[in-house]
């Protein structure tokens, strides 16, 4: 790729040469799975991307290959003028001296007039044949110069470009033919007035031009070089690349400048072009992002009040059939839940959305977490569960424990899934920099004809798996990308009927200051749970999520007041002290967010109440915009009794002078 067309890409794009092909595939991608006549279109024109920029690459090399092809050409007629000057000179001189021997011849023969005619022929001979000599020289130089001068017309005529020159010393200008025509005037259209070239500027352009044109002039330039607009004769503006140089005296002031004009409009057109493209792309992306967040809070609302519902009917006397028929309700929706996530994850990655957050974890102790979660279902299956860490393994590392816990629960929930008979087992190792995950069942085994397709979207290892087990194949992408933006390398081995290894690779990262300086979320199985009653203030507008949280936390023995949106909430706190607040994030009126930062500003550097957010966005730039708000934890729907419950033992854990709410 020509470098010219780099530096564009890098000022319009924001993208080097090499990030250039996954830019175009990504929006190609993107574009592919578009379905309207509009968006078809715009795929059109995004495939065509590639040769367009081919074109403009190969339009530079071919400028470049013209103006060296002007740059040899100018230099061959400099060099042959310079010998033509120095020809002259001894002509010149000769002359002199040819003269100076006449002069000579004549002054003597009037001294001596009777002196033979035949004493001064010798000297006529002489200079007779410095005369001759002279002659032919000058005609060897004339042919010379009219050989350059038409050699360099053949050049610039070849590249078609048009000729300026400056003639400093009366401030007129020599136009070739080509510099009137490409701007669509005859010859005798234009004068030589130093006026035509800038009354042709464009008038936003014109004050970089003379800018560029007086440093070059000073000297603070090695050569005039700007892209500018010139207007054509009937009216439109054409993008003109313009060079030059100045010829200076024996006392460097500049006494003539010559150069070159280009028409550029092509590249520019092309240029402009990649913008749309980039700003098109850009608000696709947006919008995609828009809708990835409405989704997710219109989804995850309802869901909140279904699993909610479903868990506070579990938790009342119930006959054995009727707990049959919730708890089998139950299982339908936390799988319905799994999906949308997978959905959601697949879809933040794709978008460019998903992020991850490192933060000091004890790996030990989260994959104990983990193993317990699981000893139930492989329990109920009669498999047998096992883990082993290795122990030159570090205390704590930095990772993102949410990514790295979704990447072992699918693998091992996978396991379980695919496993009848035998074991599950996890082992973490250390390997140089570097630390291992592996997962291992004694399960179906994949076919080695299948195993290149198991991490791509929406494709299982065979067709009937999905039918006999279920899912929706995103779990091992979505699992894969993961594990990819963490830095880290996914693979597996495997043989059909003998069981699988899946396993990931991530770089080993320690804390390099307090290793507890950061901890890792409490989590909702290690959380201490606040032993007093508690006054709580609820904002919510969801008539069922405000029931579901008053009933969840009334059976903790803690009071809840609600409050119906932002505005209410901050009402009821001037009124009435409150030991926490459960703040929703997206409420008619008053947001979540302002509301938290109207409550901070009312507090000044007096007591502190404790915020946490309720929300079903589930991106990590909301969890950054609740903590950048003032609020003091983050829950995302649906909202689970343990989540909940950790959540609040750790915000009413932080330091007391931090958190005076109710003294």
């Amino acid at each position: 790729m020509h470098r010219m067309l780099e530096r564009q890409l890098k000022r319009a794009l924001g993208l080097d040469a090499e990030q250039l092909p996954d830019f175009l595939d990504k929006l190609k991608r993107r574009a592919g799975h578009a379905a309207d006549a509009e968006s078809d279109y715009f795929a059109r024109a995004l495939f065509s991307l590639p040769a367009l920029l081919e074109r403009v690459s190969e339009t530079y090399a071919q400028q470049d290959r013209d103006l060296a092809l002007i740059r040899r050409s100018l230099e061959l007629s400099s060099d042959e003028l310079t010998h033509a000057n120095l020809k002259l000179r001894d002509e010149a001189l000769a002359s002199a001296q040819a003269l100076a021997s006449l002069q000579r011849a004549f002054d003597a023969m009037r001294k001596d007039a009777d002196a033979e005619p035949g004493d001064h022929i010798g000297d006529l001979v002489i200079l007779a044949e410095q005369v001759a000599g002279l002659t032919r020289e000058r005609e060897h130089i004339r042919h010379a110069l009219a050989k350059s001068e038409q050699r360099f017309d053949l050049a610039m005529r070849g590249a078609n470009d048009g000729l300026w020159d400056w003639d400093l010393s009366n401030n007129t200008v020599y136009y070739s033919p080509r510099w009137k025509t490409m701007l669509g005037h005859a010859e005798e259209d234009i004068g030589s007035a130093l006026s035509e070239w800038s009354e042709r500027v464009h008038p936003d352009d014109l004050p970089a031009a003379l800018a560029a044109l007086n440093a070059h002039l000073s000297g603070e330039t090695a050569h005039f070089e700007i892209t500018v607009r010139f207007r054509h004769k009937d009216g439109h503006y054409l993008w003109m690349l313009s060079r030059g140089l100045a010829v200076r005296d024996t006392d460097g002031k500049p006494v003539r400048m010559v150069g070159t004009h280009t028409d550029v409009s092509a590249q520019k057109r092309a240029e402009e072009a990649l913008i749309q493209a980039k700003d098109a792309a850009e608000a696709a992306s947006r919008a995609k992002s828009e809708f990835l967040a409405n989704m997710s809070h219109e989804i995850r609302t309802p869901m909140n009040g279904v699993l909610g519902m479903l868990d506070l009917a579990l938790d009342t006397p119930l006959s054995e059939e009727q707990r049959e028929y919730l708890s089998m309700a139950q299982s339908s929706a936390d799988s319905l839940l799994h999906i949308i996530n997978d959905i959601l994850d697949f879809s933040k990655i794709e978008a460019g959305r998903l992020d991850v957050q490192t933060e000091s974890v004890d790996v030990r102790a989260m994959v104990e977490e983990l193993m317990n979660l699981h000893q139930h279902r492989c329990r109920e299956k009669g498999l047998a569960c096992s883990h082993q860490v290795d122990p030159a393994l570090p205390g704590r590392m930095l990772l993102d424990p949410a990514r790295v816990r979704q990447v072992l629960v699918n693998l091992i929930g996978n396991a379980i899934k695919f496993t009848h008979t035998g074991s599950i087992s996890l082992e973490i190792q250390r390997l140089g920099q570097g630390v291992r995950f592996a997962v291992r069942d004694t399960g179906i085994g994949i076919a080695a004809a299948n195993q290149a397709n198991v991490f791509q979207a929406f494709t299982q290892a065979d067709g009937s798996i999905t039918r006999r087990f279920g899912g929706t194949g995103l779990g091992l992408s979505i699992s894969f990308k993961l594990v990819g933006l963490m830095g880290g390398l996914m693979g597996l081995n495997s043989e059909l009927g003998h069981g699988s290894e899946f396993f990931f690779m991530l770089p080993i990262e320690e804390p390099r200051a307090n290793p507890h300086a950061q901890p890792s979320t409490i989590s909702p199985q290690s959380a201490p749970e606040p032993k007093r009653s508690l006054s709580i203030l609820l904002a919510e507008d969801n008539a069922i999520n405000q029931k579901l949280a008053v009933s969840l936390l009334g059976r903790e023995g803690h009071r809840v007041s609600v409050a119906e949106d932002g505005a209410a909430a901050v009402q009821a706190l001037a009124q009435e002290r409150f030991d926490l607040i459960l703040m929703d994030m997206q409420m008619p009126g008053l947001s979540g967010l302002e509301a938290t930062r109207q409550i901070r500003a009312n507090e000044g550097g007096g007591a502190h109440i404790p915020i946490i957010a309720l929300t079903a966005n589930a991106f990590a730039a909301d969890r950054a915009a609740c903590l950048d708000a003032g609020m003091d934890g983050y829950v995302s729907k649906p909202i689970r009794r343990e989540e909940l419950l950790a959540a609040i033992a750790e915000a009413l854990a932080k330091p007391a002078d931090a958190l005076r709410a109710n003294g």
